[in-house]
């Protein structure tokens, strides 16, 4: 009895002993003190020793000529995200830098063709962008590995190898060529600066999308809107335009001042369109000066205007008005012009069809008349004969539907290939018609094209002269006939 008894106070001393070292355990633990250490570029360690359990800010480092802090990257290499820490234990962070962007100098970052065309509406690649923000480096920098897709001949190897380098993308394949999307975009912006803790609220981003900090971040910066009716789009592909007034925004850029006529610049931007300025800011090189928040430009410029007329882009026809810039959405002497300022045959399918044939048959070598001959030879050469309809006389009404069905198949009759050259000449500026009438002394139905050039109506019969050949295996020019030498033929209109 006796040694049980004694066995039970043993114990109970034990559990004292224990619960004492605990508590001078705890007292320590919490009590004594903890080290945070930060590398940092400029002062190699700084070390703080607080008390455990105190707060500590993660205030950002002294700057850095030419390179922007990100933030503070954990023993772990994830960035912390908090702007203080509670510390208990010691600890390290490591400062991550980026280079910085150029935000000064208001050099071009976006850049008009060798036609002086912006072409606004079309998509910037992922390659483009990664081009832009390279050109927006304060200091250049080499990468040293890239992406399986990204070939060492590509136009943005080296932009997208230090972007990589930089960690403002990553993984093994860039997608070069495929249209940049919003979300993607700011993505590589968000490399550049570090992240914000506040919470926005968007009217098509929820809380749970894996990227909505990184909106947040985008909003709190001011590079985009927030609100319960804003709605961003995240994964739109994003038109230059829309890049330009993103970038702009981005850079600190202000589209509000007096600036001077920069028509001539960019032929397809006109002060009609509201993204006039955003464009003008990205694309031309200028001095300037800030007043009450606008931006006043101080440069001189003196921009060689295109002659009033139409005017070949490569394969694309557009017309120049007398101020000097693309006319659109008008119809100037029978050619339509879209929203673009590109000719259309207002049937989209027949233009893709129209320039994807050209792009094979001229260049900027040739004159008009070279180019003529070029798209006349390849459609006697190149289609085959089909039977098909024959339309009332003077009905022609069938243009479109045959040429696309010529230059899509490859086949049809007098009609198909009429209409095939016509569409051609007229997206190259010629004046071109075609015809359904009458042929021959038996007054057969037939189709072809005439065309006004320099005041002189020519007759152009590319069927004729493919069957001449097919038929008898007699050459005949049958291109650019003045009326008199078409006379043999007996053409009824």
């Amino acid at each position: 009895m006796k040694a049980a008894k004694q066995k039970k106070i043993t114990i109970v001393i034990a559990v004292i002993l224990i619960l004492v070292m605990a508590a001078i355990a705890a007292a320590v633990y919490f009590f004594g003190t903890a080290s945070v250490y930060f590398y940092t570029a400029s002062d190699p360690v700084q070390v703080r020793r607080v008390l455990k359990g105190s707060e500590v800010s993660l205030d950002p480092p002294a700057p850095i000529e030419g390179y922007t802090f990100v933030g503070w990257e954990n023993e772990w290499g994830e960035l912390e995200s908090r702007q203080s820490i509670s510390l208990y234990e010691d600890t390290c962070y490591s400062a991550v830098y980026s280079v910085a962007l150029n935000c000064e100098e208001h050099a071009p970052y976006m850049f008009a063709d060798e036609y002086g065309l912006f072409r606004p509406n079309d998509v910037m690649t992922r390659g483009e962008a990664a081009q832009m923000l390279y050109s927006l480096l304060r200091v250049k920098v080499k990468g040293s590995s890239n992406f399986i897709d990204v070939p060492a001949n590509a136009a943005c190897y080296k932009a997208v190898a230090a972007l990589k380098e930089l960690n403002v993308v990553s993984g093994s394949r860039f997608h070069p060529d495929e249209p940049i999307t919003r979300r993607e975009l700011l993505e590589m912006l968000s490399a550049f600066y570090p992240a914000q803790p506040e919470e926005y609220e968007f009217a098509d981003i929820s809380k749970n999308d894996p990227d909505y900090a990184l909106f947040c971040t985008a909003a709190a910066y001011g590079w985009i809107d927030s609100g319960s009716t804003t709605e961003l789009q995240p994964d739109a592909e994003l038109s230059r335009y829309e890049i330009a007034v993103l970038m702009n925004r981005f850079l600190g850029r202000s589209t509000e001042g007096d600036r001077p006529d920069t028509m001539g610049f960019v032929l397809d931007v006109t002060p009609e369109d509201d993204y006039y300025s955003d464009v003008a800011e990205a694309v031309i090189d200028h001095s300037y000066s800030v007043e009450g928040g606008a931006e006043n430009w101080t440069s001189d410029f003196s921009a060689e205007k295109r002659p009033q007329g139409f005017f070949l882009a490569g394969t694309e026809l557009y017309c120049i008005s007398e101020k000097g810039y693309v006319l659109k959405n008008t119809t100037i002497d029978g050619f339509c012009f879209d929203e673009n300022g590109r000719y259309t045959s207002g049937m989209p399918a027949l233009d893709a069809l129209v320039q994807e044939t050209l792009s094979g048959l001229i260049d900027d070598s040739m004159d008009q008349t070279e180019m003529l001959r070029a798209i006349y030879d390849y459609t006697v050469d190149n289609f085959t004969y089909l039977k098909g309809s024959l339309y009332d006389f003077r009905d022609t009404s069938w243009l479109n539907d045959e040429a696309y069905g010529m230059l899509s198949t490859g086949y049809g009759n007098c009609y198909g290939y009429a209409a095939a050259l016509c569409q051609l000449a007229r997206a190259l500026g010629f004046d071109a018609c075609v015809y359904s009438g009458k042929i021959g002394i038996a007054d057969s139905e037939h189709g072809w094209v005439e065309m006004d050039i320099d005041g002189q109506t020519y007759v152009f019969d590319p069927e004729m002269e493919m069957a001449f050949w097919k038929d008898q295996y007699q050459t005949i020019d049958m291109f650019m006939m003045t009326y008199e030498e078409a006379a043999r033929w007996h053409y009824t209109r």
